[in-house]
C-alpha cells in the first residue's frame, strides 16, 4: 500500500498542474459541505437530547431547579433520585396500558349494555353505582410530570381517544333521548304524559359517561372538549332533563334589610327579683341593702319608713342573719328559718351582661347543604353542573394556552346563563329560560366567574361590550331592595376585568365606561331609590308620628356607591385610565361653584345655557365621591379588622346587630358583634396622580372657600330668587335644590379633607385669596376710599374654626358625617318617591287660601323672616286642633349666640345690642327685647358693635332690668290675651294635674342650661325629698316622661346616681342621676284611698287612742300641715307647731276644713268662704266659692284656684265649663272601645298594649317582679263603666291570673281601691265590673298574685261596656280638658244671644 501511495503521488507530480489545482478545488468544496452537514446533524441532534431531557420551554423554571439541584453543596442520594425519576416513568406506562384496554373494552360490539356499565364505573372506582371502592381516577399526568415528552405526548393521545368515545357515546344517548322526547311531545309514543329523562335506558350511561369526563383537563384536553361540543351537549341534556320544581319554587331574591338599626340594640333587661325563696336568701351577703319582705312581723324595729338597713353577716345555717338599720338598732331575722323570709332587696341587683358566645360560633356555609336527591333525573343535572363547572375552572386556570376561541365560548355561555338569571328572572316563562336562571343559581355565579377571571385572556372575553353592558344593567336597573348582593357582585366582577384594558386598543370604549360609571355613581347618590334602610319607619308608640329608624351600618345605596367608588379608584391607580378618570374630573370641577354658591342656578332637565342640569349634579357628586368617599359606616361586601382574628370581609348583616364575617388567616366566616368590628378602607384616592395645574389650584381653592364659608342671605335681589324657589319647595314638599346644594356641600368638604392630606396641595391651596366677599370689610372700604383688604384661604378657615358652632363638641367627625349623609339619603329618598308624599292640609270653608303643610320643605326652603311671614295653618271648625303653645324665640345672631356661650342672659345681651346700635342709648325702661325686632335693627344699623363692646357694656350695667314684652309698643295685656294665655297655661298643666303638682312652672328645664353640669348643679340645690320629678332622658328601667316622686337624695357627686324616685310607669323605686329628671314641684295629690293631700290641715282622729308612731308632742287637739307622704303612701309627714315632722299613718288623720275669713263669694254670697276660693285674675275683687265656680259660666274671665290662706294659686281655668256632647244619649250603653275608653296604658312591654283589645287571639304578657303588674284605662269624660271583662287561659298555668284588685280614681296618685275579684282555674271571661255607679277617670287593673305563684301573667283580652251618664256638669267643672273643641265660638253665640235677646231664663 505504500508503494501504491508513493507512485501515485509520483503520477500526480507528473500530472498537468490545471488538473492538479481542479482536484483541489473540488476536493475542498466536498469537505466544506461535510463539515456543514455535521453541524447540523449534531445541532439536530442536541436539540432532541436537550428536550428528551429537559422537556419543551415551559419546563425551563424546573431545569433551573435541577441545575441548583445538581450546584448543591452536601450529601444527594442519587439512587433515590433515579428511582423517583423511574416510578414515574413507571407509572405512566401503566396508565397508558390501561386506556388502552380501556379503549379496546369500549370498542367490543357484543358486550351487553350491562358488562360495559360496569367497566364505566370500574374505571371511575365505582361498584354498583353507589359504593366507591377507590378514589377517582387523576388527571393522566397527575404524579407523572416528569416523564419524557415523548411518552408525555403518548398518554395525553390515549386519555384524549377516552374522551372522544365519551363525547361520541354522550352524543348518540342525548340524539336518542331527544327523539323519544319529541316523540312523547307528538304523543306518538307509549308513557307520552310521564316521560322524564331518568327513566330512559341511557340515564345510566349518562351518568357513567359524565362522570368520565368530570376530570381536571390540562389544556389539550380542555381545548378537546370544548371543541368537541360538550357544553352543547350538556345544555341539551339539561333541557331534556328540565328544571327542578324544588328549585324553581325558591325565590332567589334577598328581601332582607342588610342593616343594622339603632333600634334593635336593646340593652339586656334585669332579671326579675324573688320576692322570698332560697334565691333571694342566696343574694343576702354582707353590705347589701334590705327593707321589711313578705313575712315581716316585728313591728318598727326598721325605723320609720322607708326603713332600709344593711346586712352585717352572713346567713347561718340555722337560716338567721343579722341587719344593722339606718336608726343604728341591729337584730337577727329570719331568711329560710321556719320557711319565712321577713326581709327582701331594697334594690334591684346590680345587672351583669352575659357575654355572648355567638362571636365565637363559626356559621356554617348554607352552600355545602348538598340535594340528596337520588332520582336519575336529578343526579343528571347535578352531573351536567359538575361537569360544566369543571371545565370552566380548568379554562381559566390554562386559560393562556386553551385556544382563545374555546375561551371565548365558554365566557358566551356565561353571559347568557348571567342574563337570563338577572335580567330575566322576573319574565323567565319559557322551559330553556327557567333552566338558565337555575344554572345561574346553581354554579354560573358572579362570585364564581370572578374567581375564574385571573388572566388577562378570560378578562378580555369577560369584558365584551356585551358583558359591560349586562353587568352595567344589572347595577342600574335591579332595585336595591332585592339585589344588593348582585349588584355588589357585578361591580367585583368589573373591579377584575377592566385592569387588563389597553388605552391604545380600547380607548373609546375605555371613555364611554368611565362615563357610564360615574354617570351611575351620581344617580345611585341623587336618588337613593327604593332603598329599604331608608324607608324603615320606626312605629313607637311614644313618638306622635312615625320617624325614620336610624342605621348603624351603611344603607343599600351608600353600599353600591362605595363599590363604584372603589372600582374607579382602582382604576383611576392604573396608568391607562388614568388620563380619562382624570379629564373627567376637571371637566366637573367648574361647575361645583354653580351649585355651591349663595346664588344657585334652579336645577333643570334640559342641557340649557346658563343653567345646571341634573346630569351635571349628578356628575359632581360623583366625582366628589371619588375622591372624598361616601360613607364610613360597615358595609356588606367591604373590609372590617377584628382586634383578634384579623382582617376579614362582610358577608352578611343581621338586623340584631351582629355582622358575618369571611376572615381572611381563618377561613372561616364567625359572627362578630358590630361594636368589635373597625371598617377597613379597600382603596385610598390617590392624589399624587391627580395633576394640580394652577388652574386645577385655583378651582379648588375657590370650592374649599366655599364649603367652608356657610350660607349667607342675599342682600340684594336674592329675596324673590329664594322665595319663587320656596313656592315650588311649598308643591314639591321638599326644596330639590337645597337638597342637591347640600349633598354637594357635603361631598365637597369630604373631598377637601382627602387633598389636605398632601401637604404639597394644602399649602399651596392654603395660601390663595379667599374668593368670599366680605360685606362688612368691603363696604367700609369703599366708604373711606381705601383699597379693598385681601383674604387668604387659610385666614379664612381660621375664622371660620374660631366661630361659634351651633352643635355641641361631643360629636366625634363619624358621627356628624353619618349623621348628615343620613339626613341626605332619607330626604333623596322621598323626593324619588313622590307618591308616598302627604297630601297638603286645606282648610274645609275657605278653599281659596290654603296654606302648606308644616314638613321638612319649610325648614329647607325658607329664610327665617320668610318663615315669620308664612301665614299659620287654620284648622278647620269641624277639626279644631288644641291651642299651640308659645311660639318659640328665633335663633340669636351669632355675636349674641357668643356672649350666651359666655354666661351672659340672652335678653341682656340683645338688650346691650339694641342700645349701642342706636345713636342715642335709650333708657332701660323703654327699649323693649326679644328676638326678630332687635335683630332686624341691630343689621339694619351701619355699625354692628363687637363682642368686646358688649361685653364691657354689660359690665357697666350688671343691675338692669330688662322687660319681657314681646312687641315694640310695649304696653299691657287685654283681658282676651289674658284669657288666652291661661288657656293655653292650663292645656300645658293638664297632664302635671292628674298628678296633683302646682308649682312646676317656677322651675327651669334642660334645655335652659348649656351644660350638664350647670344643670346637675341646678337640680341638687333645689331638689327635696317628698318633690315629684319627670324622667328627661331614659335611663335603664326608668324611661322618658314618667313622673315619681323623690324618696331619698345622695348628694355626694354630681354625676353619680343621687336621687331615689318611686316612679309611676315603672311601678317602684329606681335609682337615678341629676341630669336625668326635671323638677316640677311638690304634689298636693291625696294618698291613695284617702282624701288627705299635701298642705292640708289635719289632725289625729278622735277614734285613735294611741297612733303607731306614738304622740310624741302631739294631741288630738293639735292641727298641722301635711308636707309629705311615704314612698307606700301609706305614711304621711306633718308639721304640727309642737312638733315638725312627725310621721303617722293616713288613715289615722281627718281633715279639718279651711276657711278663707274676709272673703265673700260673689255668687252666693257665702261668708266666708269654706273650702277652695277661686279668685278672678282680671277682676280686682271678684270671688267664687267651689259651688259657684261649677255652676256659674257667665263671668268669662279666667280664675286661679287658692286651696288655703296664702297658698300659691293654680290656674283652674274659666267656671262654668261642661261637656255638652252626648247629652242627649243619657243612659245609652256604647260597646265601642274608642268611644269609651281614652287611653290604654300597660306596666310593661309596651309594644303587646294593642294585643289587648285587637281581637285577633294573642295576648299581652307583663315583665317584672311579681304583684307588679297593671293595666290603666282613662275613660273618656261622659262614660261610666257598665260592664268591664278579662279574657284569659286556663291553659296558660302559672301565667294565668288569681288576683285582681280594681282601683278607680280622677287622678292617678289618688287610686281607691273599688273590689278585689278573685279568678278560679277554669276562668275564661271574667267580669272585672258591673253597673258602676260612681265615674272614674282612671280604672286600674292590678294583678296582685297568678297561679303556683306565677311571677309574670298573661291577659288575653279586654272588653268594655259603658253607659253615659246624666250629670256632666258636676264633674266637668275643675276638668279644663273637658270643654269643647268649639267652646270660644258657642260662648260667643251665646253672647250674641244675650246681646238680641236678653239674658236667659
Amino acid at each position: 500500500g505504500k508503494a501504491d501511495g508513493e507512485a501515485r503521488e509520483e503520477k500526480e507530480q507528473e500530472d498537468d498542474p490545471e488538473d492538479v489545482v481542479r482536484e483541489v478545488a473540488k476536493f475542498k468544496a466536498k469537505e466544506s459541505w461535510d463539515m456543514i452537514l455535521t453541524a447540523i446533524t449534531s445541532a439536530r441532534n442536541f436539540k432532541w437530547l436537550r428536550q428528551r431531557l429537559t422537556g419543551t420551554r415551559s419546563h425551563a423554571a424546573l431545569m433551573n431547579k435541577i441545575t441548583e439541584f445538581v450546584l448543591k453543596d452536601g450529601p444527594i442520594d442519587v439512587e433515590k433520585l433515579r428511582k423517583a425519576l423511574h416510578r414515574q416513568v413507571e407509572r405512566a406506562r401503566f396508565r397508558l396500558k390501561g386506556a388502552d384496554a380501556m379503549l379496546e373494552l369500549l370498542s367490543k360490539d357484543y358486550l351487553i349494555p350491562s358488562v360495559r356499565y360496569q367497566v364505566l364505573c370500574g374505571w371511575q372506582g365505582l361498584q354498583f353505582s353507589t359504593k366507591r371502592i377507590s378514589d377517582p381516577l387523576p388527571h393522566c399526568l397527575d404524579s407523572a410530570s416528569l416523564i419524557p415528552p415523548n411518552d408525555r405526548v403518548s398518554l395525553e393521545i390515549a386519555f384524549g381517544r377516552l374522551n372522544e368515545w365519551s363525547i361520541t357515546t354522550l352524543r348518540d344517548a342525548v340524539l336518542h333521548a331527544d327523539h323519544n322526547y319529541k316523540m312523547s311531545a307528538q304523543g306518538a309514543g307509549p308513557g307520552a304524559e310521564t316521560f322524564s329523562l331518568g327513566i330512559l335506558p341511557q340515564a345510566r350511561f349518562l351518568l357513567a359517561t359524565l362522570g368520565m369526563l368530570t376530570m381536571p383537563h390540562q389544556a389539550t384536553g380542555v381545548s378537546q372538549l370544548l371543541n368537541s361540543g360538550a357544553l352543547a351537549l350538556t345544555q341539551t341534556i339539561m333541557r331534556l332533563a328540565g328544571p327542578d320544581s324544588q328549585q324553581a319554587s325558591e325565590d332567589p331574591s334577598c328581601n332582607n334589610v342588610a342593616a343594622v338599626f339603632e333600634e334593635s340594640r336593646s340593652k339586656p333587661q334585669p332579671p326579675p327579683v324573688p320576692i322570698s325563696g332560697p334565691e333571694l336568701a342566696a343574694l343576702m351577703k354582707p353590705g347589701v341593702r334590705v327593707v321589711r319582705g313578705v313575712d315581716w312581723k316585728w313591728g318598727d324595729q326598721d325605723g320609720p319608713p322607708p326603713g332600709e338597713g344593711r346586712v352585717i353577716g352572713d346567713l347561718g345555717e340555722d337560716g338567721w342573719i343579722r341587719v344593722q338599720w339606718d336608726t343604728g338598732s341591729t337584730n337577727s331575722y329570719r331568711m329560710g328559718k321556719e320557711g319565712k323570709y321577713d326581709l327582701k332587696l331594697a334594690e334591684p341587683p346590680p345587672l351583669q351582661e352575659k357575654e355572648e358566645e355567638e362571636e365565637t360560633d363559626i356559621v356554617p356555609d348554607s352552600k355545602n347543604a348538598k340535594d340528596d336527591s337520588t332520582h336519575p333525573t336529578s343526579l343528571i343535572r347535578r352531573a351536567c353542573s359538575s361537569l360544566l363547572r369543571t371545565l370552566t375552572i380548568c379554562m381559566g386556570v390554562h386559560a393562556e394556552i386553551v385556544q382563545r376561541e374555546a375561551v371565548r365560548t365558554v365566557c358566551e355561555l356565561l353571559r347568557v346563563l348571567v342574563e337570563s338569571g338577572a335580567i330575566g328572572e322576573q319574565s323567565a316563562q319559557s322551559n330553556s329560560g327557567t333552566i338558565a336562571c337555575l344554572q345561574h343559581r346553581d354554579w354560573a355565579t358572579l362570585g364564581f366567574i370572578r374567581s375564574v377571571a385571573t388572566s388577562s385572556t378570560v378578562c378580555h372575553a369577560l369584558s365584551t361590550p356585551q358583558w359591560i353592558d349586562l353587568l352595567l344593567r344589572i347595577v342600574g336597573e335591579q332595585p336595591l331592595n332585592t339585589a344588593l348582593t348582585r349588584q355588589v357582585l357585578c361591580l367585583r366582577l368589573l373591579h377584575s376585568v377592566l385592569p387588563s384594558w389597553e388605552l391604545g386598543q380600547q380607548g373609546q370604549q375605555m371613555d364611554s365606561i368611565i362615563n357610564q360609571l360615574f354617570s351611575l355613581l351620581g344617580s345611585v347618590l341623587m336618588q337613593c331609590n327604593a332603598d329599604p334602610v331608608l324607608q324603615a319607619i320606626d312605629t313607637c308608640k311614644k313618638k306622635k308620628c312615625p320617624r325614620p329608624k336610624v342605621a348603624l351600618t351603611c344603607s343599600h345605596s351608600s353600599t353600591v356607591a362605595e363599590e363604584l367608588v372603589s372600582l374607579l379608584r382602582t382604576l383611576h391607580g392604573i396608568d391607562s385610565w388614568n388620563r380619562l378618570i382624570n379629564d373627567y374630573i376637571s371637566s366637573n370641577l367648574s361647575v361645583i361653584a354653580d351649585i355651591v354658591s349663595d346664588k344657585p342656578k334652579p336645577l333643570q332637565m334640559s342641557d340649557t345655557e346658563g343653567q345646571v342640569t341634573i346630569s351635571q349634579t349628578a356628575a359632581v357628586l360623583a366625582v366628589l365621591a371619588v375622591i372624598g368617599s361616601v360613607d364610613s359606616r360597615v358595609r356588606l361586601g367591604g373590609l372590617v379588622r377584628h382586634d383578634e382574628w384579623g382582617v376579614g370581609t362582610v358577608s352578611g348583616i343581621r338586623q340584631n346587630g351582629k355582622i358575618v364575617v369571611q376572615f381572611h388567616d381563618l377561613q372561616a366566616a364567625k359572627l362578630c358583634k358590630l361594636l368589635n368590628l373597625c371598617r377597613v378602607t379597600e382603596v385610598y384616592f390617590s392624589v399624587d396622580k391627580l395633576p394640580m395645574t394652577d388652574s386645577i389650584l385655583n378651582t379648588w381653592g375657590s370650592l374649599v372657600s366655599l364649603a367652608t364659608a356657610g350660607f349667607k342671605p342675599d342682600r340684594e335681589g336674592g329675596r324673590q330668587a329664594r322665595t319663587g324657589a320656596a313656592d315650588k319647595a311649598r308643591e314639591d314638599v321638599i326644596n330639590r335644590t337645597l337638597l342637591r346644594r347640600q349633598q354637594v356641600r357635603l361631598g365637597l368638604l369630604k373631598a377637601s379633607g382627602v387633598l389636605f392630606h398632601q401637604q404639597k396641595n394644602l399649602r399651596r391651596i392654603l395660601m390663595l385669596v379667599s374668593t368670599l366677599e366680605t360685606a362688612v370689610a368691603d363696604t367700609a372700604a369703599e366708604e373711606e376710599g381705601l383699597p379693598k383688604e385681601t383674604v387668604t384661604l387659610m385666614q379664612q378657615l381660621m375664622s371660620a374654626a374660631t366661630q361659634p358652632s351651633p352643635v355641641k363638641a361631643i360629636f366625634a367627625r363619624q358621627e356628624l358625617e353619618a349623621a348628615a349623609l343620613a339626613v341626605c339619603q332619607h330626604l333623596a329618598a322621598e323626593v324619588s318617591r313622590p307618591s308616598a308624599l302627604p297630601p297638603p292640609i286645606s282648610n274645609s270653608n275657605n278653599t281659596n287660601n290654603s296654606s302648606p303643610p308644616t314638613t321638612i320643605s319649610n325648614v329647607l326652603s325658607t329664610s327665617p323672616k320668610e318663615r315669620s311671614k308664612t301665614p299659620p295653618i287654620i284648622p278647620s271648625k269641624q277639626h279644631k286642633q288644641k291651642k299651640s303653645r308659645k311660639s318659640s324665640p328665633p335663633p340669636p345672631v351669632p355675636v349674641v349666640q357668643q356672649l350666651i356661650e359666655m354666661g351672659f342672659p340672652r335678653k341682656n345681651v340683645e338688650f346691650a345690642l339694641k342700645s349701642l346700635s342706636e345713636s342715642g342709648a335709650p333708657s332701660p325702661a323703654v327699649l323693649p327685647t326679644g328676638g326678630e325686632g332687635c335683630r332686624q335693627s341691630s343689621t339694619s344699623s351701619g355699625d354692628v358693635p363687637g363682642a368686646e363692646a358688649l361685653v364691657s357694656w354689660l359690665l357697666e350695667h350688671p343691675d338692669i332690668q330688662v322687660p319681657d314684652l314681646s312687641d315694640e309698643d310695649g304696653g299691657s295685656l287685654s283681658s282676651g290675651e289674658i284669657v288666652s294665655e291661661s288657656e293655653s297655661e292650663a292645656e300645658e298643666l293638664e297632664d302635671l294635674e292628674a298628678y296633683g303638682i302646682t308649682d312646676s312652672r317656677s322651675f327651669k328645664k334642660r334645655s335652659d342650661f348649656l351644660s350638664n353640669d350647670d344643670y346637675a348643679l341646678y337640680v341638687r340645690d333645689h331638689i327635696q325629698v317628698g318633690m315629684m320629678v319627670r324622667c328627661c332622658r331614659t335611663y335603664e328601667e326608668v324611661h322618658e316622661g314618667d313622673i315619681g316622686r323623690v324618696v331619698k337624695l345622695d348628694r355626694d357627686g354630681l354625676h353619680d346616681l343621687n336621687v331615689q324616685a318611686d316612679w309611676q310607669l315603672k311601678g317602684g323605686t329606681y335609682w337615678v342621676r341629676y341630669i336625668h329628671v326635671e323638677l316640677l314641684g311638690h304634689s298636693t295629690n291625696p294618698a291613695p284611698g284617702s282624701a288627705v293631700k299635701v298642705g292640708d290641715k289635719v289632725r289625729v282622729k278622735r277614734s285613735v287612742t294611741t297612733p303607731k308612731y306614738k304622740w310624741g308632742s302631739v294631741t288630738h287637739n293639735s292641727i298641722g300641715v301635711v308636707t309629705a307622704f311615704s314612698a307606700n303612701g301609706k305614711d304621711v309627714t306633718v308639721d304640727f307647731p309642737e312638733q315638725s315632722h312627725w310621721t303617722g299613718l293616713v288613715s289615722e288623720m281627718e281633715l279639718v276644713p279651711s276657711s278663707h275669713p274676709g272673703v265673700t263669694c260673689d255668687g252666693c254670697q257665702m261668708f266666708p268662704i269654706n273650702g277652695p276660693r277661686f279668685q278672678c285674675k282680671a277682676c280686682d275683687d271678684f270671688d267664687y266659692c267651689e259651688n259657684c265656680f261649677k255652676t256659674k259660666k257667665h263671668h268669662r274671665h279666667p280664675f286661679v284656684r287658692i286651696t288655703e290662706p296664702g297658698a300659691s294659686p293654680v290656674p283652674a281655668g274659666r267656671p262654668g265649663k261642661y261637656h255638652k256632647k252626648g247629652t242627649n244619649l243619657t243612659g245609652t250603653l256604647v260597646d265601642e272601645w274608642s268611644r269609651c275608653v281614652r287611653n290604654l296604658i300597660v306596666s310593661s312591654r309596651e309594644n303587646q298594649a294593642s294585643r289587648l283589645i285587637d281581637g285577633r287571639g294573642s295576648y299581652w304578657q307583663s315583665s317584672g317582679s311579681q304583684g307588679k303588674h297593671w293595666i290603666r284605662l282613662e275613660l273618656q269624660p261622659d262614660i261610666i263603666v257598665h260592664r268591664l271583662r278579662m279574657q284569659v287561659d286556663p291553659a296558660d298555668s302559672s301565667y294565668m291570673p288569681s288576683l285582681v284588685v280594681l282601683s278607680g280614681g280622677d287622678l292617678l296618685s289618688n287610686m281607691k281601691e273599688i273590689r278585689q275579684v278573685h279568678v278560679s282555674a277554669t276562668d275564661t271571661l271574667v267580669t272585672l265590673l258591673q253597673d258602676v255607679t260612681e265615674y272614674y277617670r282612671f280604672i286600674e287593673i292590678s294583678i296582685k298574685q297568678c297561679r303556683s305563684s306565677g311571677i309574670d301573667c298573661k291577659i288575653h283580652g279586654l272588653s268594655v261596656v259603658g253607659r253615659i251618664r246624666a250629670e256632666d256638669e258636676d264633674v266637668a267643672a275643675n276638668i279644663s280638658f273637658l270643654a269643647s273643641d268649639n267652646e270660644e265660638e258657642e260662648e260667643e253665640e251665646e253672647v250674641e244671644d244675650e246681646r238680641s235677646n236678653g239674658p236667659r231664663g
